[in-house]
C-alpha cells in the first residue's frame, strides 16, 4: 500500500452526532470519539486503523474531490452527515507529539472503494490524548455533506 504524501489529504465521514455545534447550531468542530478505534464485537475484530478516502485520488477542486469520496464510499453517507478533511503531514506531526508514528496509506487493493485510505498507528486507548489533539487542532476542515452534494 503506497504511503500518501504529506501535502495530500484524506477525508473521513463524520456522523452528525459527532459534530460540535455552537449556540446557533452551526458546526464548529468534531468530538474526539470520531478518531476512536472501534472495539471488537462478536461479529467484528477490533479496528487497527481509521478508515478514510484519499482525496487526491480524484481530480478537480476540493468540492469535486469530496463528491468523489462520497460517491466511492462502500456504505451510504447521509446528507445530514459531515466530511472531515485531514492534512496527512499535520496528522503525522501530531502523532510525533505523542510518540506515535501515524501514517496514511492508500489501499489500492480495495475493490469497493478505489480511493480507500487507512490512517495507521492510532492508539487503541479510547481516552488517549491524541484523539482530542486531532479533534482540537487545525489539522482538519469540516464540510456538510448536504453542501458538498448541493442539496438544500
Amino acid at each position: 500500500m503506497p504511503t500518501i504524501p504529506d501535502p495530500h489529504h484524506v477525508a473521513r465521514v463524520c456522523p452528525r452526532n459527532r459534530v460540535i455545534r455552537d449556540r446557533e447550531g452551526s458546526a464548529v468542530g468534531v468530538h474526539p470519539q470520531l478518531y476512536k478505534l472501534r472495539e471488537a464485537t462478536p461479529t467484528r475484530k477490533r479496528e487497527t486503523y481509521l478508515s478514510a478516502s484519499y482525496m487526491e485520488y480524484f481530480q478537480g477542486d476540493r468540492a469535486e474531490c469530496l463528491k468523489g469520496c462520497i460517491k466511492a464510499s462502500a456504505f451510504p453517507i447521509a446528507s445530514t452527515d459531515f466530511m472531515v478533511v485531514l492534512n496527512v503531514g499535520k496528522v503525522k506531526q501530531i502523532g510525533v507529539r505523542y510518540n506515535l508514528k501515524l501514517k496514511a496509506v492508500h489501499d489500492t487493493a480495495n475493490k469497493k472503494n478505489p480511493a480507500y485510505a487507512k490512517i495507521e498507528g492510532t492508539p487503541p486507548d479510547p481516552a488517549h490524548a491524541l484523539l482530542g489533539a486531532l479533534a482540537a487542532s487545525g489539522v482538519s476542515a469540516l464540510y456538510a455533506v448536504k453542501d458538498i452534494a448541493g442539496e438544500e
